[in-house]
């Protein structure tokens, strides 16, 4: 498979180069790219920062499908597998068990956000081990900064939410997408957006996904 080049590179070198990008946007952009996938019956496993690119016209992609996987349901008896995927943005119960799921997306989608704000991976400076058993918790950047770029208190309760150690509190990608559609009309006054709503479903005039 042959995908179109990014000049911008990966979210993460752009937001280096382009501080003042609107990184609300983007993050709604991403869970269009997820929403999509999900609704196809998608999991897509390594949802992290350098598995977001960004095109020509500045809007965010989600590429790398390595780990992707139909949705399965496991049975309640089936044995565990190694756990695959990045660290520090794997669900508790992916860490435990191997599985991937829908909900072991949204919990990568929240250490996105944190990785988007700050320019670090969660728990960057904790061991693995520490993060393995649970021994930390992801601690709120308060600098002004943070809030200039977006971090504000909706923001960082839909992380909260996205994060939830019951995966059953997890809110699926149609309501992050509702989420994060007001957050960016509302961020900047939404002047560089053209979000719409019909009939509860939120549409943006661009493709999510990096083909």
């Amino acid at each position: 498979m042959v995908s179109r080049y990014m000049w911008n590179g990966h979210i993460l070198k752009y937001l280096y180069s382009h501080n003042d990008a609107n990184r609300v946007c983007l993050l709604y952009e991403v869970s269009l790219g997820m929403r999509y996938l999900h609704d196809e019956g998608i999991v897509h496993g390594d949802l992290k920062g350098v598995n977001v690119l960004i095109d020509e016209s500045n809007h965010a992609l989600i590429t790398d499908f390595g780990l992707s996987s139909v949705y399965r349901p496991s049975a309640q008896n089936e044995a565990s597998k190694p756990a695959v995927g990045t660290l520090r943005f794997m669900a508790p119960e992916a860490i435990a068990t191997g599985e991937l799921s829908y909900a072991t997306d949204v919990y990568a989608y929240a250490m996105l956000i944190y990785e988007i704000f700050t320019g670090e991976a969660p728990f960057f400076a904790e061991s693995n081990a520490d993060v393995v058993a649970r021994r930390v918790t992801l601690q709120r950047p308060s600098s002004q900064a943070m809030l200039n770029r977006g971090l504000t208190d909706k923001m960082w309760a839909l992380l909260v939410e996205c994060s939830s150690v019951n995966l059953d509190e997890r809110p699926n990608f149609a309501k992050i997408t509702s989420k994060t559609a007001s957050l960016a009309n509302s961020w900047r006054g939404g002047a560089d957006l053209n979000i719409v709503s019909r009939n509860g479903a939120f549409t943006r005039r661009l493709s999510s996904i990096a083909e």
